[in-house]
């Protein structure tokens, strides 16, 4: 029997809590990216201006902050389980690597989508990791420090930048991509599937 995933991908879009934002910078001739990920931890920290999340729905036994730390850290402990899947060393037949790739694309340059690096890649696992980690506290009624944000800095090669125009629309995305072999085969044709 063929091993195949049948969830799709969560997109950074789709993160609870989770804004990221981008910018260049570095010295003439020499840009970097930075992209930087922001964790919110508004919905589950009550203060006496959001005394909302301090309410128990009709029917519930706990406030809405700690729901919504129960439903944030289900999201991301499926994104968790979902971009850790490495099968080197684990001896199954054909499959190697990582299950998820991830790469950025960048419409300033001439070759868009880039494998991010080891460490760009490391520092998003992190990410994950430390709002895994802090949601389960808070989930539990438990106090957490909230992650604090992480910052990936890419440099960009200049000479690899597109030369198609005098005005370039600025497109960046970070894409998850699973080993085509490990999808199922009704999901193969969707996107983020």
């Amino acid at each position: 029997m063929a091993l195949s995933y049948s969830d799709r991908l969560v997109a950074l879009d789709a993160w609870p809590s989770t804004t990221r934002s981008y910018r260049y910078t570095g010295a003439a001739g020499a840009p970097v990216l930075e992209v930087l990920l922001n964790f919110d931890p508004s919905p589950y920290a009550p203060a006496d201006a959001r005394a909302h999340l301090q309410a128990v729905r009709f029917g519930d036994e706990i406030p809405v902050w700690q729901r919504n730390a129960i439903a944030d850290l289900g999201r991301f402990q499926l994104i968790y389980f979902q971009l850790n899947q490495n099968y080197d060393g684990l001896g199954v037949p054909g499959l190697n690597g990582q299950a998820v790739s991830m790469s950025l694309v960048n419409s300033l340059l001439a070759a868009p989508e880039q494998l991010l690096t080891e460490a760009a890649r490391e520092a998003i696992l992190g990410y994950v990791d430390q709002v895994v980690v802090y949601l389960a506290a808070r989930a539990n009624g438990a106090s957490a420090t909230p992650p604090a944000t992480t910052k990936l800095s890419m440099p960009v090669d200049v000479a690899g930048l597109t030369q198609g125009s005098d005005i370039i629309r600025l497109d960046l995305a970070l894409r998850f991509s699973r080993q085509a072999a490990l999808v199922a085969p009704a999901l193969r044709a969707l996107q983020g599937g």
